[in-house]
């Protein structure tokens, strides 16, 4: 689940990052949970977003990191980007920077990059239904 790669991430980038650049990843994963879990409508289909809908209602404030895959990342990205890192967050050139890199590894997967992340990779790999909810 997303929440679970989330999690993963800073960790499996921790021995390669400065203390300053890490702490800018931290940020930008805690801003990318909230925002996948307080605007996740804008690309869920009519099933989902009645799971997602099911979920919040029941007082699961995490409802879309608790239930969706990181593939499910990518559709959220622009609003994330565009809004919430430059307009809500008024984020400094170093969080956009990390911005750029946290997006870009959940989205991806991280295979490939050269901030590969092993449990987001494996995540993404997972190919099992999400459980209905």
């Amino acid at each position: 689940m997303i929440d679970q790669a989330l999690d993963a991430f800073p960790g499996d980038q921790r021995g390669r990052l400065s203390d300053s650049t890490y702490r800018n990843y931290e940020d930008m994963i805690r801003l990318l949970r909230d925002s996948l879990n307080t605007y996740p409508y804008s690309s869920l289909d009519a099933r989902d977003s009645k799971r997602w809908q099911k979920a919040s209602d029941a007082g699961d404030e995490e409802a879309f990191c608790h239930l969706f895959r990181p593939q499910e990342i990518p559709p959220h990205l622009g609003e994330f980007l565009g809004y919430v890192v430059v307009r809500k967050a008024i984020a400094g050139q170093e969080l956009l920077k990390a911005a750029g890199t946290v997006t870009g590894t959940t989205s991806a997967g991280g295979c490939g990059t050269s901030s590969r992340s092993p449990t987001i990779c494996a995540a993404n790999r997972d190919s099992r239904p999400c459980p209905s909810g």
